[in-house]
């Protein structure tokens, strides 16, 4: 079937088939134990529970470290996220979720609990590469050094390094690890009563953070905690979606009219039911006077400056999708179950709140006032510079 369409450079045509996707819910699998629990001498410990778990889930056979169930689930849509203080698997296949919920714990069941340590060390210098890939990562380093400086989450993001991963794997006490954490997850199933997960609470910090990085390029982010009349998922997300993209508060004062940057983006937090706000830009080192100006008269418009109607219509009707999105996507139901579990506001609640964000959002200041912001630069800053980054966003 042939749609018109208009987009922003004009009408087209648009070739539309319908799809025939099996309605079927997602499962968890999650452990109470994250890179949190890592003594710092065994960094990365958790990361490869993890991968081994992944592993043996994925392989369709019981050679190696697979048990002889895991082909039940090898096919499967998978992810995995390793948290502060939880590492959570996600899985869905079009099977009947009564019936993919045996063969899960079927798989988990039979995975091997004692592993060579061959396999360890194999699968220790993949964990080695990817760490390595990741603090090349401009955004990754800065989101993790963002997080040291909201919450005092450790930079490295807990996937270890050659010293810590070569501890984990010749010290001997993996094995008695992993039989813990295997022990103690448990199966998440959409639909059923949602127990609360005990995850301890948070504290802001509002540091300063640097990274030091050669190069001409360098990285600036602030985090600010929201007024709490706007700190709701709702109005964070709208807020969000008005600063961001290529179209955003962001990109048009720093880049289309000041020309100081080459990118910005803004970026909503939820951590631990706190709603706050990354404003982060790359640039040119020489160009880091004019951008942290730049940055401040941002901020301050954000917090106290008028929102232009159009766009923020455009923006909550944007996101409005987004979480439709998200709620109809394969792992939707799942992660809402985890919301709720978690004692925080479900989705849905947030897409029938859309409308009276549109409202929320106009109260300023809009920044909190009781949190100091977070603040963190990746590149090299001299002594001035960093007397200019403290008084213009610290």
């Amino acid at each position: 079937m042939v749609t018109p369409v208009r987009t922003p450079v004009g009408w087209r045509l648009l070739d539309t088939r319908p799809l025939d996707v099996p309605r079927a819910d997602a499962l968890g699998w999650d452990i109470p134990i994250g890179y949190g629990a890592d003594p710092p001498e065994l960094t990365g410990r958790a990361a490869l529970a993890a991968r081994y778990v992944a592993r043996a889930l994925a392989r369709p056979d019981s050679s190696g470290v697979a048990g002889r169930d895991s082909s039940g689930v090898a096919g499967w849509m998978r992810r995995h996220s390793l948290r502060e203080h939880e590492s959570c698997f996600s899985f869905w296949s079009p099977t009947a979720a009564t019936t993919a919920a045996g063969e899960l714990a079927s798989a988990i069941a039979g995975i091997d609990r004692a592993p060579g340590r061959a396999t360890l060390r194999a699968m220790a210098d993949a964990q080695l590469i990817q760490s390595r890939s990741q603090q090349a990562t401009p955004h990754v380093v800065l989101f993790r050094a963002m997080d040291a400086a909201a919450w005092g989450r450790s930079a490295s993001g807990g996937v270890g390094d050659a010293d810590t991963l070569a501890t984990v794997v010749d010290d001997g006490g993996f094995g008695a690890y992993l039989q813990r954490c295997l022990d103690d997850g448990g199966l998440v199933v959409p639909g059923s009563a949602a127990g609360p997960r005990s995850v301890p609470g948070l504290t802001w910090r509002g540091d300063l953070v640097n990274i030091e990085r050669s190069g001409l390029q360098c990285r600036v982010a602030v985090q600010h905690v929201l007024d709490p009349r706007l700190s709701d998922p709702a109005t964070l997300a709208v807020l969000a979606e008005y600063l961001d993209g290529p179209d955003g508060l962001v990109q048009r004062r720093l880049r289309a009219e000041a020309g100081i940057v080459y990118g910005g983006a803004a970026v909503p937090r939820e951590d631990g039911g706190v709603c706050s706000m990354v404003v982060g830009v790359s640039m040119l080192v020489e160009n880091l006077p004019a951008v942290l100006v730049g940055m401040r008269e941002l901020l301050a418009e954000i917090d106290t400056g008028e929102l232009e109607p159009d766009r923020l219509a455009d923006a909550a009707r944007r996101t409005r999708f987004s979480m439709i999105g998200r709620l109809d996507g394969p792992f939707g139901s799942l992660e809402e179950h985890r919301r709720v579990s978690a004692g925080l506001v479900p989705l849905r609640d947030s897409v029938d709140d859309i409308e009276r964000a549109l409202r929320r959002v106009d109260h300023r200041p809009r920044l909190s006032r009781a949190h100091r912001p977070a603040v963190c630069f990746v590149g090299i800053l001299d002594d001035a510079d960093r007397d200019q980054l403290e008084a213009t966003l610290w």
